[in-house]
């Protein structure tokens, strides 16, 4: 998932394009609500077993998202307990694990991509994961 990574940090400023309502670039020139504005809607895939077969704690993920998403996003989030299926890259083989959807919504912005990045980094290291999923989206939001 790597390369994906990078594809959909690459493709933020064509999204944040995307979010300023271009026409026919993925949502309407205006939200469609009262209170609503163009965001982008970002879903974070983490998976909770490190390759050795030994879970990351809650007390771990509760701890990795204190420290490193809170700060990054202290707006808010949404997260969701998930369990996952993935192609392991190096054995071939289809592995399940649980895990944690964590869902933003937050304004296009310059230092995004980094933000997203340096997260996933941190998790990838921290807990000796190949990859974190990351899918964005243009949205109209208001809370």
């Amino acid at each position: 998932m790597r390369r994906g990574l990078l594809a959909v940090l690459m493709a933020l400023p064509a999204l944040a394009g995307c979010a300023a309502g271009a026409p026919g670039r993925g949502i309407p020139p205006a939200c469609p609500f009262a209170g609503q504005t163009r965001q982008l809607r970002i879903e974070l895939y983490f998976g909770l077993d490190r390759p050795d077969g030994r879970p990351i704690s809650e007390t771990e993920w509760r701890d990795f998202v204190a420290r490193e998403v809170t700060p990054r996003f202290p707006d808010g989030l949404s997260e969701l307990a998930a369990g996952g299926q993935w192609r392991d890259r190096v054995s071939n083989r289809i592995g399940r694990e649980p895990s944690r959807i964590l869902l933003l919504v937050v304004p296009a912005s310059t230092d995004l991509a980094a933000r997203v990045e340096g997260m996933t980094a941190d998790y990838r290291r921290l807990f000796d994961q190949q990859s974190v999923g990351v899918v964005s989206v243009p949205v109209c939001a208001g809370f």
